[in-house]
């Protein structure tokens, strides 16, 4: 904070926005060093493992060998692929956001989602899942249709992802008195209540045996595209499963307007 000293009341609420100003630019450095850091970590390992794979191929004794080396590697580009387009996609989050709210976009989420659906059910048949889009009527939701292809994307990837196979997930557009939501719920293994505020974090990961599939930022991008757009995300228990027990559920709600 500015140093105080006796201000005229004229000045005093200039003095007030400068700190809280201050105040906010400080800590959005603090957060993007943080971001810095993690991302740096996140990327060192992978790129270990690919080094390690590669020397174990060049010394590989047989061809079945190599060959398994050169699928792990094939693996391992594919896992960075993905971490370094989600880094993107946060490096550019809130600049377009920025702009899309300026421009006042908004789109009609449901035939958004049901492409993106289409592209993930091969991925989804190969692990004996099923994938399902439920809508109740036109969705008008306050962004372009690029971010609702990133929002409904990165929810759809993270069921598929940790439900575990067999598993059902379900996409849901739905009206009611306070606004429109979009739901996504699957009946898989589901996230113990107090372990769900942490997986919205960065870089957070699920305890289940698939996190190490994912590289923990979809739910963190999911997250500010909601904060962003004036909606509200939360996650909370899924689709019932045959032990009495739930999968998870994934919701943005965006209020009437």
């Amino acid at each position: 904070p500015l140093p105080r000293r006796p201000l005229p009341a004229e000045l005093a609420p200039l003095a007030d926005a400068l700190d809280d100003t201050l105040a906010r630019v400080a800590a959005a450095i603090e957060n993007e060093r943080r971001f810095a850091a993690d991302a740096a970590h996140e990327l060192r390992t992978p790129l270990a493992a690919l080094k390690v794979q590669a020397q174990v191929a060049t010394r590989a004794p047989d061809d079945a060998s190599r060959r398994h080396a050169l699928d792990q590697v094939a693996g391992g580009v594919t896992r960075m692929t993905h971490l370094v387009e989600q880094l993107l996609t946060l490096a550019r989050l809130d600049p377009e956001l920025a702009r899309a709210a300026t421009d006042a976009q908004s789109c009609d989420a449901e035939p958004v989602a049901a492409e993106v659906c289409a592209a993930r059910i091969p991925a989804a048949d190969a692990n004996g899942q099923t994938l399902e889009l439920a809508a109740t009527g036109p969705c008008l939701l306050p962004l372009p249709a690029a971010w609702v292809a990133s929002l409904v994307g990165n929810l759809v990837d993270n069921a598929l992802r940790y439900a575990g196979p067999g598993a059902t997930v379900r996409v849901r557009f739905y009206r009611d008195a306070s606004g429109c939501a979009l739901r996504v719920e699957d009946d898989g293994v589901g996230v113990p209540a107090a372990e769900r505020a942490r997986l919205v974090g960065r870089f957070a990961r699920g305890d289940s045996a698939h996190a190490t599939q994912g590289c923990g930022l979809g739910l963190s991008i999911v997250a500010r595209i909601a904060e962003a757009s004036g909606g509200s995300f939360h996650l909370g228990d899924g689709l019932a499963r045959a032990d009495g027990g739930y999968g998870l559920a994934a919701e943005v709600r965006w209020a009437r307007r």
